[in-house]
Parts: structure tokens; sequence; C-alpha cells
């Protein structure tokens, strides 16, 4: 959490360059939660059921990564292991 103060204080004396300024807004506009999914971390199974568990509030803000990884997961691996996956998090 201090290493995110001292970014914030940094972002608004101007200390940060235009990429890091960049990417601390974007990091802003982001809520926790979106940013914890966004995560490689997460599999594209987990991500599925966290978008089951998310509250209607919640939906709207990880539609989009949901999709990204789900994309990222047909390219990778076809449709019938995508197909595999959204069924064993519907579980």
């Amino acid at each position: 959490m201090e290493a995110w103060k001292a970014k914030r204080e940094a972002f608004n004396e101007g200390k940060l360059s235009p990429a890091e300024a960049k990417r601390f807004i974007k990091q802003e506009r982001e809520s926790f939660l979106e940013r914890e999914v966004k995560n490689s971390a997460v599999t594209y199974t987990d991500a599925v059921r966290i978008h089951n568990l998310a509250t209607p509030e919640e939906k709207p803000l990880l539609n989009r990564l949901l999709r990204v990884k789900r994309a990222n997961q047909l390219k990778r691996y076809g449709a019938g292991e995508v197909e595999r996956k959204e069924a064993e998090a519907a579980k």
C-alpha cells in the first residue's frame, strides 16, 4: 500500500515519465477486482467462476476481461478445451 501511495504522490508532483503516468492512470481507473482477474495467474476457469459469483454491479466490469481470456483460450487450445473448462467452472 505504501508503494501505491508513493506512486500517487509522484504522479501528483509530475515526477513520473509519460509512460509511467499513463500506466498509473489506467490502473487508477480499474477496480481491484478487474486488476486481480486480469492477472495472468487467474486461469480462465477461475475467471468464469468469479464471473458466476459476481454481483450484478460487478459483472459489467468483468465481461470484457472474460471475453479476452476466452479468446486467448480459443487461440491456444481450441473450442473443445474451452467448452470443457466452462463446464468445469459451472460445477
